[in-house]
């Protein structure tokens, strides 16, 4: 791309980035996504794109969901496997410059006066650029405030001038060498950018034109300033300082004539005037050079006068070429902060990740080696004799002349040390201020109060020059000296800088030489390693030394043996300049820390048991004194362990914290070997006590900070495998961590399968080694029936709810559980179609809570007459019985909003969200039952819509995953139904992408979300996608049947023959009409009245069918309409499904038959060909309705 090119995001988004690794992304999540690679916070990511933290906060999770991780960090490892790295930081790039420079613009309009031009031809040279000006000049000159209409003209056309038209006409006109203006148009305007190349600086131009009467100067200064700052993903500018390309005034006046000589053809003043134009340019250039070089050395000879021939450098030691990363974007960073020649510019470098060997100290090195100053010395600033030591030898070198020896040497004899230093630290300054633009590069501070006394802040003191401070200090931006603005953050190497800097040590070669295969064994080896300079130089530099293998050196950084260690570090002193190797580096902080503190030893072993990523700060409150706790936060900080620190959302007061994976395991390792094996069950002791102490204080607050614990539960879980404490207490604290990994998956997540997964794990090490008492196996026995039932595993659902029910029996006064588990066991066997059954075990339940009194018997009771309402439903759909499922659902609603208000002002505790969360589901349930029953408007006013208002209104305290499906499932129907297929298609795939995280693929609400999407895929047009979702219903194990589940079920058959038959596959259409009518009559049979089931039958509507090939196409004439006649028997004919959709299908026959009569004229294979009425599963010839 060439310097001053263009590219707009929309451009990089549609090519490179709509879909990666074939998930789609939206334009808004790649903004998002390109702005958390360029490490921007949410509060600054709002700022940037003006939209609330709120909504990055929503985005964010959008994209994790889809990606399936649970953190940041997730998005950007997403990235890094992408390979699209690169691409999002060039749109990043462009999306910063294209919001400047709509922001210069809505500036300019508010300036505007009244356009003293309506017709403005503009001359183009650059393909390029007339291209974009083609697609944006309007757009952006409409934002500018003015009314453009924007015209492409060729040359040999004639220019059609509108009079008294309100807006103003520009005409695009390529410029050809020999163009003239036309006569006829001598009183338009023109204007050239042929010169032009940059799009954003040809806007301005045209502008300026445009608005002679309004000053753009300040606005066009400022945007070209932000426009020269902003960087491409290589380091370089993406606009150089055009003013310095700028020639001199009368040099243009030179040019301008020659312009207008050659356009009006003047051949025997060419020549001459040519001559003319190069004597004057040489003369003019000869004057300036000579102006310039005068000048030059005026300055030149004060310069020298001043320093006195002085140079004094440090040994500023870089590796050798062969193993150096340029980093050039980070050095032409360094650079533009600190190009200012006055007064005293400070930056600091910090490792994003904190901790030592990310390069801080080798960047400082090489911006200072390419830096012209006289003074650019290296200040040991890690310890306060290393800090005195260092200033004393730059004391040194300052020191030319004898007068100056003289008076170091007094000073260095003085006996009061601190009157020592004072009087060395003045002779420097006074040496430094006669010497002006000098750079000291302040190593390892690892806080400003360290050198405080000895750090230049005031250039009246000090002199002009530039300070680079590196640290690991994440504090520092903190001080009064440093703000966040003079504070570059130094990220990780990305996946090529690691793979660039292992082949130059490693191979001795770049990557581009090495071969497919050996650049993905170095690939594959590198993700196992710390992503730092110091941890991938080692590893190039140890694998080069010992010739062992990539697998065998993997082995020994996990055993951290002492032995390796050392051999380590002997490689590191001697390849590098480099004292410690990473494990060394955070040994040494541990020991620190516990020596300051000896409490900070639990901490650290706590912190090291969990994920290491989004550490809740109130967690180790829980286990530790907040005053300990704050003391150890910051120490971490200060010694650069820990990560970032944010808070979870923007209207909550929790912390969150996390530290590298490299450096957790490594405090892990150390502390496990350091600490006994008393020790260690103590501090486990500890840990499991903050849990629970977590768990009360959160437990019934907010859901959103207990869905944080569950990554580190599963880490926990883990970690124990690998502590060595006592087998029953270990047995004891894993079941422990099991059932509060369920109990969190299941109230707070919405995760079925994983809170069932967790349940039966508990249940399995109680079969085994009883250790919960009666009550506690009660609840969970219940919550695992609960679960495999919403799952569809009806059979696990009943043995466990029946288990429950014997345990209460043996315990007083628990009748609640044994009502709770007879509504699961009327749920299942209502989801096995067993009506009778079903409602004999709801009413027994419901009979039984009505005796007890109480607000819990109350939520129970709303329960209840869910699942009624919901029985009545499923099994009757539309048929008039099914009207009680409308009275039941109802009461239900008028249950639970008596014990809680639907719109109450806030939700105060646990007891409160639960009953929320029952009129969610009986406002869904609501919207369901409307849907049977075809009243769509209702069940999206009163049901869907008041349901999703109350998950959103509480999203961000009880984030309801399964229920926004269910919701999402019930709206993509209802739209549908009312003819808005594409956002219906939209709202389904929604509720598919949640329901399959939470439910997994084989559950009934998957059936019904891909049933209706189907239909919509196909109304669309889609009739691919929609044929996919047909084969992913045909494959799933159904585990739930009743009349509803059954009759969509039929109606995925049905799409399945449709699709085949638009795509005029008639031979596979014919399969699916076969499977069709064979499952639609037992359907039938049991559903529909007698009298209208004889009918149909009487019809022939479910006879075989025959595959006559010679008139196939007739035939299927006959089973459209026999279609039309089934779903008009069980809905009606006015249901929108049947007059939208079905009959339309039947409508298209006659097309569609006279294309495949004309294929397949003449071609006669089979007589007679009777196609087997087969399964989708390969197995059933009959739909099972037992």
């Amino acid at each position: 791309m060439e310097e001053n090119e263009v590219i707009f995001r929309d451009d990089i988004y549609s090519q490179h980035l709509a879909t990666i690794n074939n998930i789609k992304f939206t334009p808004r999540e790649i903004d998002i996504i390109a702005c958390l690679l360029s490490a921007r916070r949410t509060s600054q990511i709002a700022s940037i794109l003006s939209i609330a933290p709120r909504t990055v906060t929503t985005h964010f999770r959008n994209i994790t969901l889809r990606l399936d991780c649970n953190s940041q960090e997730g998005i950007i490892n997403f990235v890094e496997r992408s390979h699209k790295l690169f691409i999002l930081r060039k749109y990043y790039s462009s999306l910063i410059t294209e919001l400047a420079f709509e922001k210069a613009l809505k500036e300019i309009s508010k300036l505007r006066k009244t356009a003293t031009i309506s017709c403005l031809i503009v001359y183009w040279q650059d393909k390029d650029l007339k291209k974009v000006l083609t697609y944006h000049l309007q757009d952006h000159l409409n934002l500018a405030g003015l009314n453009v209409e924007v015209r492409e003209q060729n040359a040999d056309q004639k220019i059609e001038l509108i009079e008294n038209t309100t807006k103003i006409l520009l005409f695009l006109l390529e410029k050809k060498d020999d163009h003239e203006v036309s006569q006829e148009l001598a009183g338009v305007s023109f204007i050239e950018i042929s010169h032009q190349k940059n799009y954003y600086l040809s806007v301005f131009e045209i502008l300026i034109k445009l608005l002679p009467d309004v000053n753009l100067k300040s606005i066009i200064t400022l945007f070209t300033k932000q426009y020269e700052s902003i960087e491409d993903p290589s380091g370089s500018k993406l606009l150089k300082v055009y003013r310095e390309q700028k020639i001199g005034e009368d040099e243009k006046w030179i040019f301008h004539n020659a312009i207008h000589i050659f356009r009006h053809k003047k051949p025997y003043f060419v020549l001459t005037f040519f001559v003319l134009c190069i004597l004057g340019i040489g003369f003019l250039s000869f004057e300036g050079q000579e102006g310039k070089r005068q000048k030059h050395v005026q300055s030149k000879n004060i310069i020298q006068e001043n320093q006195e021939n002085l140079s004094v450098r440090s040994d500023l030691v870089i590796p050798t070429e062969s193993a150096l990363l340029h980093r050039s974007g980070l050095i032409a960073k360094i650079d533009n902060r600190l190009k200012s020649q006055n007064g005293i510019q400070t930056i600091a470098l910090v490792g994003m990740v904190g901790m030592g060997g990310v390069g801080k100290t080798t960047l400082a090195r090489l911006y200072a080696r390419s830096q012209n100053q006289s003074i650019a010395y290296e200040i040991n600033a890690e310890t306060q004799t290393g800090l005195f030591n260092s200033f004393k030898n730059l004391a040194y070198c300052l020191a030319k002349t004898k007068d100056q020896k003289d008076e170091l040497s007094f000073i260095l004899k003085i006996q009061n040390p601190e009157d020592r230093e004072t009087q060395l630290l003045s002779f420097i300054k006074s040496q430094l201020k006669r010497n002006p633009n000098w750079l000291l590069i302040y190593d390892n501070v690892k806080s400003l109060l360290d050198i405080k006394s000895c750090f230049p802040h005031d250039p009246k003191v000090w002199g002009n020059g530039k300070v680079i401070i590196t640290s690991r200090n994440t504090n520092i931006d903190s001080s009064s000296y440093i703000g966040p603005s003079q504070v570059i953050q130094i990220e990780t190497l990305n996946l090529f800088e690691t793979l660039t800097l292992f082949s130059k040590i490693y191979y001795q070669c770049d990557p581009a030489k090495l071969t497919i295969a050996q650049k993905e064994k170095i690939i594959s080896f590198l993700k196992n390693i710390p992503p730092f300079p110091l941890d991938v130089s080692l590893a190039a530099h140890y694998l080069k030394s010992t010739h062992i293998s990539f697998e065998k050196y993997l082995e020994r950084i996990k055993q951290h043996n002492d032995d390796f260690e050392k051999s380590q570090e002997i490689l590191i002193k001697e390849s590098s300049d480099y004292t410690k190797t990473r494990f060394g580096i955070i040994t040494s902080s541990i020991e620190n820390l516990i020596h300051v503190n000896p409490k900070f030893k639990d901490l650290l072993f706590f912190i090291s048991l969990l994920d290491s990523q989004n550490i809740p700060l109130s967690l180790l409150e829980a286990s530790q004194k907040d005053l300990v706790v704050d003391d150890f936060k910051q120490s971490l900080k200060r010694d650069g362990l820990v990560i970032w620190e944010t808070n979870l959302q923007n209207n909550t007061v929790e912390h969150l914290f996390s530290i590298h994976r490299s450096t957790q395991a490594i405090t892990l390792a150390y502390l496990i070997n350091l600490l006994k094996k008393e020790e260690r069950e103590k501090c486990m002791e500890k840990v499991i006590s903050a849990l629970r102490t977590y768990y009360h204080l959160h437990s019934e607050k907010k859901f959103s900070n207990m869905i944080l614990l569950i990554p580190h539960l599963e880490f926990l879980l883990k970690n124990m495998e690998i502590l060595t404490i006592s087998n029953d207490i270990k047995e004891k604290y894993i079941k422990y961590l099991y059932l509060r990994l369920a109990y969190t998956n299941e109230v707070c997540a919405d995760n079925s399968l994983l809170a069932k997964k967790y349940f039966i794990e508990v249940f399995n090490k109680e079969i085994k080694n009883r250790q919960l008492s009666d009550r506690e196996f009660a609840y969970m026995l219940r919550s695992l029936a609960a679960e495999c039932a919403d799952l569809g595993d009806l059979g696990e659902a009943l043995f466990y709810a029946q288990e429950c029910i014997k345990i209460c029996n043996k315990i007083p006064n628990f009748e609640v559980l044994i009502i709770e588990s007879l509504k699961i066991m009327g749920y299942v066997y209502g989801r096995k179609n067993n009506f009778e059954r079903a409602k004999f075990y709801l009413q027994a339940a419901l009979n039984k809570i009505r005796e007890i009194k109480g607000e819990e018997s109350k939520e129970i009771e709303a329960e209840l007459y869910n699942q009624l309402a919901e029985l009545y439903s499923s099994t009757y759909i539309n048929k008039n019985l099914a009207f009680e499922a409308e009275g039941y659902i109802l009461k239900a609603l008028e249950t639970s909003e008596a014990l809680l208000p639907l719109y109450s002002s806030k939700i105060k505790n646990e007891t409160s969200h639960r009953r929320i969360r029952f009129i969610i589901k009986h406002k869904w349930r609501l919207g369901h039952i409307y849907c049977r029953l075809g009243k769509y408007k209702e069940a999206m006013e009163r049901g869907f819509k008041e349901a999703e208002y109350i998950i959103n209104k509480t999203w961000n305290d009880y984030p309801y995953q399964a229920f926004k499906g269910f919701v999402l499932c019930g709206m993509g129907e209802a739209l549908l139904r009312e003819g808005q297929v594409k956002l219906a298609e939209d709202k389904l795939t929604k509720a598919i992408l949640i329901n399959e995280k939470t439910l997994g693929v084989n559950n009934s609400a998957i059936l019904e979300a891909r049933v209706y999407r189907a239909e919509a895929r196909i109304r669309l047009g889609q009739l691919g996608e929609a044929y996919e979702d047909c084969v992913s219903i045909f494959k799933m194990e159904r585990k739930e049947k009743n009349n509803y589940l059954d009759l969509i079920y039929l109606a995925s058959i049905y799409h399945a023959a449709i699709i085949k038959y638009r795509q005029e596959d008639i031979k596979k259409s014919l399969e699916h009409f076969a499977d069709f009518f064979n499952y639609a009559e037992p359907f039938c049979k049991l559903f529909l009245d007698e009298k209208i089931y004889r009918e149909l039958e009487s019809k022939g509507i479910f006879i075989k069918i025959l595959y006559d090939n010679r008139q196939p196409a007739d035939n299927i004439k006959q089973y459209l309409k026999n279609c039309y006649l089934i779903f008009s028997a069980i809905y009606g004919e006015s249901h929108p499904f049947v007059r939208d959709y079905v009959l339309q299908n039947e409508k298209l026959k006659d097309n569609v038959v006279d294309r495949i009569k004309g294929r397949i004229q003449g071609r006669m294979e089979e007589a007679l060909w009777i196609p087997e009425a087969k399964s989708i599963n390969g197995s059933e010839k009959r739909l099972d309705l037992n």
